[in-house]
């Protein structure tokens, strides 16, 4: 919903990743990847 969106948003702009897995009767698990500070 709206928080997907904002977390998504938020992730686009610090130049990182999103990837979700849905598998039926298990769930769903979402990973997001940042980069590092330099």
């Amino acid at each position: 919903g709206i928080g997907m969106m904002v977390v998504r948003k938020i992730v686009n702009d610090y130049g990182g990743q999103i990837e979700v897995d849905s598998q039926p009767y298990q769930g769903t698990k979402v990973e997001i990847t940042l980069p590092r500070r330099k």
